[in-house]
């Protein structure tokens, strides 16, 4: 169908009509109306010249100038759309993504552009500005039959827009999208940029109603916009100006691209002056709504132009009085340029029409639609999401002489920016503090007498994350220089480095916590403190939380002891010389060794990925190892076996050999060496363990002139003489001594076992009768079963499998969350865990072993020492029936709190305190891990300890260095089946999803509920009960046949949760069985007690009597109390303390894996 106006047409009625008016002014220069146009038929000449024609995607290279209209006008006479390339602002790179992208055959250019992806550039002569273009008639003719032929489908111009995405994208804006638009609106001055969607609007509606355009740039705007009657500006511009200047003359002000501050807007108002904030995606083509700014009223969203519609729909896009903006009309765009993907995503079909979902967010209100800012723009703050544009903005917006604003978060911190300089900043604090909720109140507000501003005018929020992240680099050097003359300066200095805030932001009030500390923060800043001159343990920082607080417990120790610190009798340290009694943590490891060389056994592997010129020798690498163990006693040290004592050895316990390769067989050579290392150990009947074996084998490839190519190393040792923190301290020794630096001594391992002595001798009671109070709870329901794999795995020792989990968090999501609960973040994960093992054994007691890295027992060297400190300790919960969630979490967080205290000791405690049936699995929180080294990329595997364990999760950063979460679970398959394993591992994702994902309000459901549907609440999340969590059912020790019962798949699992209580919930739960008459054997599981029937009403949906055929069910369960269930034929499934009333009779089968039983119930 052919377009019946396009932009052409229009301009070229005005230079017929008026061809001696202004169309565009630039630089003090004019062009006519009818200057114009012959201009831009030169223009298309030239482009037909080199075959340039319908269909074609020209790049105009340009900035201002008198040039560009002629240059886009002339591209459109063709028949071909165009792509502005802003020769001022782009970076090279975007101008190539933009190439890349469009594919150019021609390009026209009125500045020289450096690219040589554009076969064919046609360049602007100058002299086309005042040449009339006449006696060219078969040009004409040419131009004239590719206007007849242009039809509704061809495109007028691609903008690329970055978005939200960071990564720009072209939108493909249709002819009569761009015809539509302009002849509802007008315009008149400018300075935003070619590039610019706004750009477009401009230009448009300004030479299609016959007015001139003023083109402006950055240093010319304020003086050009005195001559203008209509601006059309973004808000932040608009900050840049003053109301009371000579803007007499301007009778328009059109704002748009940001949310406007409409205090400052209002200031513009006259009599004789009105401004309109407009509204529209480029996706939309440029604006769709126009709204008048009044003085006494909250502007809504405007008049929506005629012929484009508007809806609000839901996260399930059903029509909604707030949610997201939905266009539709024939302003939409053709979609994105190659990327059908996000065309298909964003461009959808609604109501049998195409919508354009724009990601903005609306309310309906009875005066019109109220703008709720972006989706995209809502983040998560100590627990709560806030909106950052409509919140956060707008509330800053709204304190005296704030002219701009800017919010946004970094290193998961709220950023307030605010314009100008002047700004009262504490007043600012205040104000936002009496006016808004304390998690709306940004964590530091900068302010700046100018806002670095895009290409496309608007607030430039990654210059300003730029500027943020070089003064905390200037922050960095500054502190390392820093000398501290007190406890108080010392304890800001060791804030400032572990917590990356301004030295001079912090006072005596200053918490720990709430500026982002987390235990790994503490072991550093306890690191800090000893530089400084000052002791104080881990578990301190952790507890006292505030300068302070924490200034009052400082220990000034003596500078030679900076890195050591004295027994605990307070007699000095002891002398080398003197035995000392080896930990009960390393005798343990130790004596699990002697009976099994593979437990305790760790090999790390390594790879040098510095600079070229940095590859050490092997020579190098040998004594930097050398040096860098010397430096740390737990390797010049023998264990006395019989009397486990330590002992000093008169070496450095390292053996050494080298292999040499080429080049291109390094990378397998390192592997292959690994798998080789691991081979050998494991065929050992026996170790060495009173000097516990430590060898390295260099792998290295030979360069030109004598030097080293790569480098690397495998290296097989005891668990006793390090962990990861240990690890950790070696490398960054290790960087130390290859760059002939000093290595300082660390802590002493003797000093340390000395101190655990007597810290045993007086905590020992108190830690055994914590632990049997917290076993109490303990019974047979409470034990975890296990299921042993369908097939049984090869017995090898190191038959662990690993298996990843993707989530939908982030590390900054999971603290805001935690900051919220006011917990740490292992307490979050650990509690996740907790919940998987009530909802697989249907007791609200859960017992687990926890991963802890050692390093908070109350020595102050701890965090130096190098050896093995991390320790397993048992630990059970109880979901309660009647504390909210975040209660919960809260107590649970306390024990944990009593846990670090004493968690060294565990090793020490009566195995039969906590019974190993109870304690099959495990959990590692490693969200916060220590940085390795820059120069290696290293990797290490462990063998398990001696404990009997058959699965361990663990919840870490991805390594994708993106901040992701992802969730690991490593398995024992030789003791678990995989495909079981699976869906645990799964369900676990989803239980630490939702508690992370939860709101702030936690105040209202107890939390016995959590898993029951009932209850389930999504605007009080975590204050729901704790059995609000979806249910994956039990399974059999072993699966009998494939066509047992299983759930079908579904998006949202239904929910069941087998109790103690005499009560239960569920929802309907779709299922398929295998035929009535298949049989399967009685499962081992524990017997059941509370019995829970189907609604009678609503069993077999639909049934199939061929055999083999699966019938259909879906299954509902109602309250039913145990001690008024009626006695009848019933089929219970095991797992729990529950039972599931199947209507059928004398058969067994198996639900999910979970066998039951028919039979007559007393």
């Amino acid at each position: 169908m052919a377009i019946e106006t396009t932009v052409v047409d229009l301009v070229d009625a005005w230079a017929t009509c008026t061809p001696e008016a202004t169309a565009v002014e630039w630089n003090g220069q004019r062009l006519s109306y009818a200057c114009l146009r012959d201009a831009s038929l030169h223009v298309s000449q030239a482009l037909l010249s080199v075959g340039a024609g319908p269909g074609d995607k020209i790049p105009i290279f340009s900035q201002m100038s008198l040039e560009l209209l002629p240059a886009i006008l002339g591209v459109l006479r063709v028949g071909a759309c165009y792509v502005p390339i802003d020769m001022a602002a782009w970076s090279n790179a975007r101008i190539d993504a933009t190439l890349e992208d469009i594919s150019p055959r021609v390009g026209i250019a009125t500045s020289q552009p450096d690219t040589q992806r554009v076969p064919v550039i046609v360049f602007f002569q100058e002299p086309w500005l005042q040449s009339s273009f006449d006696n060219m008639n078969d040009t004409c003719s040419q131009l004239d039959a590719i206007r007849r032929g242009l039809d509704t489908n061809a495109l007028v111009y691609i903008t690329f827009t970055s978005g939200t995405t960071g990564k720009p994208k072209g939108v493909m804006i249709y002819h009569q999208a761009l015809s539509k638009f302009v002849s509802l609106t007008g315009g008149d001055c400018f300075n935003t940029a070619p590039g610019n969607p706004a750009c477009a609007a401009t230009i448009w509606t300004t030479i299609t109603r016959g007015g001139a355009l003023v083109m402006a740039s950055w240093s010319t705007f304020p003086e050009l916009a005195t001559t203008c009657d209509n601006l059309i500006l973004t808000p932040s511009m608009l900050a840049t100006l003053h109301p009371a200047g000579p803007f007499d003359k301007a009778r328009s002000l059109y704002l748009g691209a940001e949310a406007p501050n409409f205090d400052i807007a209002r200031q513009w108002i006259t009599p004789t002056r009105k401004v309109i904030h407009t509204y529209g995606p480029s996706e939309a083509t440029i604006v769709i709504a126009f709204g008048r700014v009044t003085a006494d009223s909250e502007p809504d969203l405007g008049v929506i132009i005629p012929g484009v519609q508007v809806d609000l729909v839901d996260e399930n896009l059903r029509e909604s009085d707030v949610g997201e903006i939905l266009i539709s009309g024939p302003c939409l765009a053709a979609g994105y340029l190659k990327n059908s993907e996000l065309t298909d995503k964003k461009f959808i079909s609604w109501n049998g029409k195409r919508a354009y979902r724009t990601g903005d967010l609306a309310r309906r209100t009875k005066t019109g639609l109220l703008w709720n800012g972006r989706a995209d723009r809502m983040v998560k703050n100590r627990g709560f999401l806030i909106n950052l544009e409509t919140e956060v903005e707008t509330g800053m917006l709204r304190f005296s002489n704030v002219r701009a604003a800017s919010a946004f978060m970094w290193r998961n911190k709220l950023m307030g920016f605010v314009q100008p300089a002047t700004v009262d900043l504490e007043g600012l604090r205040e104000f936002m503090r009496y006016n808004f909720d304390q998690f709306v109140v940004p964590d530091e507000f900068v302010a700046l007498d100018q806002f670095p501003l895009t290409a496309h005018g608007k607030v430039d929020r990654a210059a300003l994350n730029g500027q943020l992240e070089d003064r905390m680099a200037q922050d960095d050097a500054d502190l390392d220089t820093f000398v501290c003359s007190s406890s108080y300066d010392a304890l800001r200095w060791a804030f400032a480095k572990c917590l990356h805030v301004p030295f001079q932001n912090l006072t005596r009030a200053s918490s720990f916590s709430r500026l982002g500390g987390h235990s790994l923060a503490a072991i550093l800043a306890s690191k800090a403190l000893m530089q400084q001159g000052y002791a104080t343990s881990v578990l301190k920082i952790i507890r006292e939380d505030t300068i302070d607080h924490l200034e009052a417990k400082l220990t000034k120790i003596h500078a030679q002891l900076k890195l050591v610190e004295c027994n605990c009798s307070g007699n000095g340290i002891a002398p080398l010389s003197d035995a000392a009694p080896a930990t009960d943590m390393h005798r343990l490891m130790l004596a699990q060794s002697a009976q099994n060389p593979m437990s305790n056994a760790l090999v790390v592997s390594g790879r040098f990925t510095g600079t070229q010129d940095a590859v050490p020798m092997p020579r190098e690498l040998q004594v930097a190892w050398a040096t860098t163990l010397a430096a740390h006693s737990v390797f010049k040290t023998r264990y006395d076996l019989q009397t486990w004592t330590l002992h000093n050895l008169d070496h450095v316990n390292l053996d050494w050999q080298e292999v040499i390769v080429e080049a291109d067989d390094f990378d397998n050579t390192l592997l292959s060496i690994e798998e080789q290392v691991w081979a050998h150990h494991r065929n050992l009947q026996s170790v060495r363990l009173d000097v516990p074996y430590s060898d390295m084998t260099c792998v290295h490839a030979p360069g030109p002139n004598s030097s080293c190519k790569a480098i690397g190393f495998v290296w097989r040792l005891h668990h006793v003489l390090m962990d990861i923190f240990s690890f950790i301290n070696l490398t960054s020794d290790l960087e130390q001594a290859l760059t002939k630096g000093v290595v300082t001594p660390g802590p002493r391992i003797a000093d340390y076992a000395r101190f655990m002595a007597k810290y045993k001798t007086d905590n020992l009671d108190a830690a055994t009768e914590f632990w049997k109070g917290m076993m109490e709870p303990l019974c047979e329901q409470s034990m975890f079963d296990i299921q042993p794999p369908q097939i049984p795995a090869p017995l090898k020792s190191d038959a662990w499998h690993r298996m990843s989990y993707t989530t939908r968090e982030t590390v900054a999501s999971v603290e805001a969350s935690v900051n919220g609960y006011n917990i740490s973040s292992a307490t979050l994960i650990f509690a996740a865990w907790a919940l998987v093992l009530a909802n697989y054994t249907g007791h609200p007691t859960a017992s687990f072993f926890l991963s802890r890295s050692g390093r908070m027992v109350p020595w102050p060297a701890a965090p130096s020492l190098v050896a093995a400190m991390n320790c397993r300790v048992p630990f059970t919960t109880t979901l309660p029936a009647t504390s909210t969630v975040q209660q919960w979490l809260g107590e649970m967080h306390s024990i944990l709190h009593r846990v670090a205290e004493l968690e060294n000791l565990c090793q020490s405690l009566d195995c039969s305190i906590y019974p190993e049936p109870y304690f099959n699995t495990g959990v590692q929180a490693f969200l916060y891990m220590p940085l390795g080294p820059r120069s290696w990329e290293v990797h290490h595997r462990m063998t398990a300890q001696a404990e009997s364990i058959g699965m361990v999760w663990r919840v870490q950063p991805a390594e994708t260095g993106t901040g992701e979460i992802q969730g690991e679970l490593e398995i024992d398959t030789r003791v678990v089946d995989l495909g079981w394993a699976e869906e645990v591992g799964a369900f676990a994702v989803g239980m630490l999803e939702r508690l992370a994902g939860a709101e702030g309000n936690v105040q209202s459901k107890t939390a016995q509920n959590w898993l029951d549907p009932k209850h389930d609440n999504s605007n009080e999340a975590t204050g729901a009960k704790i059995h609000d969590i979806p249910f994956v059912p039990n399974t059999l020790s072993q699966r009998a046949d494939k066509d047992a019962i299983h759930p079908r798949a579904s998006s949202s699992p239904s929910p069941l949760f087998l109790s103690s209580s005499t009560s239960l919930l569920t929802s309907p739960i779709d299922l398929t069985c295998s035929p009535p008459s298949q049989k399967f054997p009685l499962s081992s599981h524990r017997p059941t007690t509370t019995l829970l029937p189907f609604h009678s009403s609503s069993n077999i949906l639909s049934t199939s009597e061929s055999r083999g055929v699966p019938h259909r069910l879906t299954l509902s369960l109602r309250i039913v109390p145990s001690n008024t269930y009626p006695k009848r034929s019933v089929m219970r499934f095991g797992g729990g303390i529950g039972a599931l009333e199947f209507w059928r009779e004398d058969e067994i089968v198996e639900l999910n894996g979970a066998a039951g039983w028919m039979g007559s119930v007393p």
